[in-house]
């Protein structure tokens, strides 16, 4: 049997604060950066580059999932068949989430994913008591 090893790349400890090598590397590379110049390969490699995740993009995230949620429920703007069992698992993952990022989240960002949540809760079983008269 091959060996393996394991290499831990998260780049935060448990308590959330960043780990010291990952803070030392993010120092190289803005000295690095900054020695090469504004049109050095690391300012042409930042100008394509996505910007780290933050508080700001939850809620496009959550909307993009609902989204997802909403065409599987046949409600998209495109109408098609229902597939609940797709809608389910999206509406639970978001309910997972919701768990897992409790007091993590601004009020902003909370209501905006209970409010989703509600909703395609409701729609969902307006769709499912549908499906199951035909």
């Amino acid at each position: 049997m091959g060996e393996f090893e394991i290499r831990d790349k998260r780049t935060m400890d448990a308590q959330g604060n960043p780990k010291a090598e990952t803070a030392r590397a993010r120092e190289g590379a803005k000295v690095r950066a900054d020695s090469e110049g504004p049109t050095g390969s690391a300012a042409k490699a930042a100008q394509g580059a996505v910007p780290p995740a933050g508080a700001s993009d939850f809620l496009p995230f959550v909307v993009n999932l609902a989204a997802m949620a909403y065409m599987a429920l046949g409600l998209g703007e495109t109408p098609a068949e229902p597939n609940l069992p797709e809608a389910k698992y999206i509406v639970d993952s978001l309910d997972m989430l919701s768990v897992k990022t409790k007091g993590n989240l601004t009020p902003e960002e909370e209501n905006g994913l209970k409010g989703i949540i509600y909703e395609l809760k409701l729609n969902f079983s307006r769709v499912a008591a549908g499906v199951a008269r035909k």
